[in-house]
């Protein structure tokens, strides 16, 4: 990634990841959603405290309440309540949209997912 983009990048998990510096905006797309949701609050106000003023963070879930394996990987589903009650757990971010989108992947037009886009106030 770093030969591609001219750019140092950092490959760690999550909870290890200590950002650096101010961000315009952070793109979480169909990643945080494999972090226990007792663990998403701490997550979340670590990564929003690095936002700019007015910076962006876009988060998306599988929507639904399932919690658990599928396989061998974890999932944290989310519908409108369960957002509101983790973004709620996270002082300065304010929602700003959130959208219910048909998955584009081929064979899998049924499943759904929750998009939000959230701003550092």
């Amino acid at each position: 990634a770093s030969q591609v983009i001219g750019r140092p990048v950092v490959c760690a998990r999550f909870d290890e990841y200590e950002p650096v510096g101010e961000f315009d905006g952070i793109w979480a797309c169909s990643s945080l959603l494999h972090v226990p949701a007792d663990e998403l609050p701490p997550l979340l106000r670590r990564y929003a405290a690095v936002l700019k003023p007015k910076g962006v963070f876009y988060l998306s879930f599988k929507y639904g309440t399932f919690a658990g394996y599928r396989g061998d990987r974890w999932f944290t589903d989310l519908d409108e309540e369960g957002l509101a009650a983790l973004l709620s757990q996270v002082p300065g971010l304010a929602v700003e949209e959130v959208a219910i989108t048909s998955d584009v992947r081929p064979g899998r037009s049924d499943e759904r997912w929750l998009n939000c886009l959230a701003a550092k106030q």
